[in-house]
């Protein structure tokens, strides 16, 4: 190889030998700058392929909430329909209530009715035992009928003997007729009593027409009743039928609900479907964004770190985006399982910082210290975010106890309660907008 002497002789070496300039390249540049254009150009395919991801997704949402809207179109419908249903429902009700009410007052009749039955038959029994106790009496009336009529023919039969007698005993007429005064006084007597037998007799027969009477207004009333008996059975038997009537409508009315929710149980799986679906777009979605934004991230706060503090030699120490996979990302790895190992940190702030969005160190100019940033990145920020970048911090400066650590947010947007309690953890936020 030729001597080199002077800039002129190292510019000449470096255009006559390829070679030699390419050693010098990689030496003055390193290996990260050399692939810095094949990383920009994957970096350009890849954000083409993300808007072109995101176009799709934009595509499929409107579909869903086209889909969505005719949904809920069918639900007003279903809600409108049930509301008639509800109606008619009350108004079936109203239609029973008023049945249930005639119903009582058919059974307070019937139960009229039936005392007023039962009082017929008591009267019923009542004359009954009447006629019973008018029949003895007629029996006593008829024996001593008997009697009286026996008696009487003796007496004729006495009489017919006195007349035989008397042609031949005329002689005597006047010697009997002591004895004829006294049998027609007892012949007075006999017909006195039977002028009272007579009146008895007729006061039986009274007796046994009004009892007569009695018993053909008891028929009459018996009739009457049975008449009402029957009427209110057949009355009862509209109303079974009329009953049954409503009984069949309501188990149809019961078979229409029935389908209506099977419908309904349908419609829901189908609603079950369509929010499982959308919680995969929306958790695919919220994948891609949070990518995409800590990539913007890794792109964003380096230059914005650089301003910002004064600091120099920013670069990426971790995360998914950005940072090198070399001897940085190695070492940082080794000092948090050291830091595990010797028991400065728990296995849960081990963790934590391997779960964290960006860890980014750096230099600042004027003094040479060693600054970290620990960086939780979101499209909207939240608490969970705070607190996530909070005990990431922590757990860097039980690491890192020298140097100095800032908890550091990135996003598109943060309200105003959040970016207060951020401020009072002394936490940046870095909003951007593109």
């Amino acid at each position: 190889m030729p001597s080199i002497n002077s800039t002129e002789d190292l510019l000449n070496l470096l255009e006559s030998n390829e070679e030699f300039r390419n050693a010098v390249r990689r030496w003055v540049l390193g290996d990260e700058l050399l692939a810095v254009p094949e990383t920009l150009r994957a970096i350009q395919e890849t954000q083409r392929h993300m808007a072109a991801l995101l176009e799709q997704v934009v595509s499929r949402l409107d579909q869903h909430e086209t889909r969505l809207a005719a949904i809920e179109a069918t639900q007003r419908q279903v809600s409108a329909l049930l509301e008639q249903m509800q109606a008619r429902q009350d108004q079936h009700e109203t239609r029973l209530a008023s049945i249930e009410a005639t119903q009582q007052r058919m059974t307070a009749l019937l139960e009229q009715m039936q005392a007023w039955q039962e009082q017929a038959e008591t009267r019923l029994a009542s004359i009954e035992a009447t006629q019973q106790e008018t029949a003895a009496l007629l029996k006593q009336v008829a024996a001593r009928l008997d009697a009286l009529e026996a008696r009487q023919e003796q007496h004729e039969t006495r009489l017919v003997s006195i007349e035989a007698t008397q042609q031949e005993t005329a002689a005597l007429l006047k010697q009997v007729a002591v004895r004829l005064d006294a049998l027609e006084a007892r012949q007075e007597r006999a017909e006195a009593w039977q002028e009272r037998a007579d009146e008895r007799q007729e006061r039986a027969e009274a007796w046994q027409e009004r009892a007569e009477a009695w018993q053909e207004r008891a028929d009459q009333r018996q009739e009457r009743a049975e008449a009402w008996q029957e009427r209110a059975d057949q009355r009862f038997d509209r109303m079974d039928k009329r009953m049954d009537q409503m009984d069949n409508r309501f188990d149809q009315m019961d078979n229409r609900f029935d389908q209506v929710d099977s419908r309904m149980d349908q419609m829901d799986g189908r609603m079950d479907n369509i929010e499982t679906s959308l919680r995969d777009v929306k958790r695919h979605s919220d994948s891609m964004w949070g990518e995409w934004v800590e990539r913007k991230a890794a792109d964003k706060l380096v230059p914005y770190i650089g301003n910002t503090y004064k600091a120099n030699r920013v670069y990426p120490f971790w995360g998914e985006h950005g940072a090198a996979k070399d001897f940085r990302r190695e070492a940082f790895e080794d000092a948090i399982s050291d830091a595990e190992d010797n028991g400065s940190i728990h296995h849960d702030e081990a963790f934590r910082l391997r779960e964290t969005d960006l860890v980014i160190r750096a230099r600042r100019k004027t003094d040479g210290a060693i600054l970290w940033f620990v960086v939780e990145a979101s499209g909207t920020l939240d608490d969970d975010d705070i607190e996530r970048v909070e005990r990431s911090a922590v757990a860097l400066r039980k690491i890192y106890p020298h140097d100095e650590i800032a908890p550091l947010l990135f996003g598109y947007r943060i309200s105003d309660r959040y970016q207060r309690i951020a401020a009072d953890g002394n936490i940046q936020v870095v909003l951007t907008d593109g």
